[in-house]
């Protein structure tokens, strides 16, 4: 398939293979570059937006259950916050 996307664009834009091959794979990790950045930042908005729900339920169940909670104590990290 890459072989055939470069022949093409030799045809279509005339310039040498090796300078269409760099374009090609510049703007190919240009663009996975981008999508991981997107989905870095939409995940550490769910994880920020989810974060006080999440403790909030947490507390409720370890009310509600003080016995099961003892199985799972909570991160010494979270404790200090």
């Amino acid at each position: 398939m890459r072989r055939e996307l470069m022949r093409r664009l030799a045809i279509r834009y005339k310039t040498p293979r090796s300078i269409k091959a760099r374009m090609l794979e510049h703007y190919f990790q240009q663009e996975v570059g981008n999508f991981c950045s997107d989905l870095t930042l939409d995940g550490l908005k769910l994880f920020t937006d989810y974060a006080i729900p999440l403790k909030d339920a947490d507390d409720a169940w370890r009310k509600a259950y003080p016995e099961l909670a003892e199985k799972f104590p909570e991160d010494e990290r979270a404790e200090k916050s």
